[in-house]
């Protein structure tokens, strides 16, 4: 579809989904034909190339964060925080948001992973407040409630527990 129509963002952060969730597939890394460093290049490449054709969308955010993360360092890290939080700040703007219970779930994750960037950088003030922010999110998740919200909400409840009991 991106060789088609090389504005077709859809594609694009489709393609940087898809390599940050490869070993979510359970394929053999072997098979992959590239390492998971190789991976994670390809889903900042088309995470990237996603937000350079539309910069309204918050999922390519998410990707290019989470997948910077993962490479690690400390400019990264720095890089993938300010992403994630474009993406929250996106969640913030559309009104749709409260009334659907994905989107609400979604915003609460982004929260909680701009959390978990804080932390790695040894922004602990930083991540308790965006632990807890999440943490109210989830709580106040608009009905249907999403299956795999609890599982977030106790992840990011264990994670500020832990950040209690460092600082």
């Amino acid at each position: 579809s991106l060789k088609i129509d090389p504005n077709n963002w859809i594609a694009a952060m489709y393609l940087g989904f898809i390599y940050l969730s490869l070993p979510e597939f359970k394929v053999d890394p072997n098979e992959w034909g590239f390492d998971n460093d190789e991976r994670l290049f390809q889903s900042i490449y088309y995470s990237t190339y996603a937000t350079k054709i539309d910069v309204q969308h918050y999922n390519q955010f998410m990707n290019l964060a989470i997948a910077q993360k993962h490479l690690g360092g400390d400019g990264l890290i720095r890089l993938s925080l300010k992403n994630m939080n474009k993406a929250y700040n996106m969640f913030i703007s559309d009104p749709n948001v409260p009334s659907n219970p994905i989107m609400v779930l979604n915003k609460a994750k982004a929260r909680s992973f701009m959390g978990e960037f804080a932390e790695a950088l040894g922004m602990i003030k930083e991540a308790k407040t965006y632990r807890q922010e999440a943490i109210d999110i989830f709580k106040n998740c608009t009905e249907p409630k999403p299956q795999e919200l609890n599982i977030w909400l106790k992840q990011a409840e264990d994670a500020l527990k832990h950040l209690n009991e460092i600082s």
